[in-house]
């Protein structure tokens, strides 16, 4: 059995590619977070023939003091199956860390998870740290983990090798570059994903 919470509506069938589980509670089969298109979506299960007296949900972003941003009144779980969660934040702070817990009243909390939503806005991409010193990673918009071809060109146009990746980000190392501006093309399935810059210092 499950329940969604309110304001969270979202169907159970969809498949998550990528999650983070927390260490289960005593009480629940699991605890997974993932994101879902900008939201992160939390999922979790309570064991059968456990209850717990509410759920509050709470989040912490890059460390900071956990607020609540949910919760659950009344008895939670079931003495004759197990009984499945799942919560919608649809208000993540984005490019920052957003912890989450839960207070399971009467046994304490779950162990924390955390999730990063990167927000690409017009440009999509990212790249942390630019100018790159050492090694910097740069994250763009590849959903279905399509083979990305990175081409990247030097201050006078001269093509550079290329970086070839399947997911949504690559490490761009400071010791392949001379110091100086370089230029590079993300290319999806033959299309122009996006373009942009990155010093080298």
């Amino acid at each position: 059995m499950e329940t969604i919470l309110k304001k969270s509506i979202i169907s159970v069938g969809i498949f998550f590619s990528t999650a983070v589980s927390a260490q289960e509670s005593t009480i629940l089969d699991y605890f997974n977070i993932s994101d879902l298109k900008g939201d992160i979506l939390l999922d979790w299960q309570i064991t059968q023939g456990s209850t717990c007296n509410g759920i509050k949900i709470y989040r912490s972003v890059n460390n900071s003091a956990f607020v609540q941003v949910g919760e659950i009144d009344g008895i939670c779980g079931s003495f004759s199956l197990p009984k499945r969660y799942i919560f919608k934040d649809e208000t993540p702070v984005k490019n920052q860390t957003n912890n989450y817990r839960l207070d399971l009243g009467g046994y304490g909390n779950t162990e924390t998870v955390g999730i990063e939503i990167i927000d690409f806005d017009v440009k999509n991409y990212q790249i942390r740290p630019n100018p790159i010193r050492s090694t910097s990673q740069l994250m763009f918009s590849n959903e279905k983990n399509k083979e990305a071809i990175i081409y990247i060109f030097d201050a006078k146009g001269n093509r550079l090798t290329p970086l070839i990746t399947k997911t949504n980000v690559v490490a761009i190392e400071a010791n392949n570059y001379t110091l100086g501006l370089y230029f590079f093309n993300i290319i999806i399935e033959n299309q122009l994903i996006t373009s942009g810059k990155f010093i080298v210092q």
